[in-house]
């Protein structure tokens, strides 16, 4: 039987925050290894795919953990921590490849975004807070969005399972 959400007393979710970072960290090294072993180009939506993998899992975890949907301030908490960790996996993961690519001599993408967001009199430092701030969004929209469905789906499962 699994508790309701009038009865359920709200989780912390920095655990499962925590938890979405190191898989979507993991899902982003599985992406660059797979896209440069097979010389290819990740689609422009492999950003998205890469955090609704990462929030399957932790969809998974809470409801193993507590036999329940997310509530809706738990739901709204996991969406703000897990855009907060998107953002800094993703700029960490984009720093190490900048300096990797300035070690090999090629050319970072992202140096040429922000040199074309910066014509003018707009400094680099706002331009890179405007990609995180934009990333930030898109990611707690995302993360919003799902992450119910991701639970109902996994408490089915669940229970199929007994």
């Amino acid at each position: 039987m699994t508790a309701t959400s009038d009865t359920a007393t709200p989780t912390g979710m920095l655990k499962y925050a925590l938890v979405f970072g190191l898989v979507l960290l993991c899902c982003q090294v599985a992406v660059v290894v797979v896209t440069s072993l097979l010389q290819v180009d990740a689609p422009s939506s492999m950003g998205i795919i890469v955090i609704m993998a990462s929030l399957a899992f932790v969809a998974q975890k809470f409801v193993t953990d507590h036999k329940r949907p997310l509530l809706s301030s738990e739901r709204l908490r996991l969406a703000t921590l897990g855009a907060v960790v998107t953002v800094a996996v993703t700029a960490a993961f984009q720093a190490l490849a900048a300096a990797l690519l300035n070690i090999a001599g090629e050319q970072d993408a992202l140096r040429e975004v922000i040199r074309e967001l910066t014509i003018g009199s707009t400094s680099p430092a706002f331009a890179f807070a405007l990609l995180a701030a934009l990333t930030f969004a898109l990611a707690w929209i995302v993360i919003f969005a799902s992450v119910g469905f991701m639970t109902r789906g996994a408490l089915k499962r669940l229970d199929r399972g007994k």
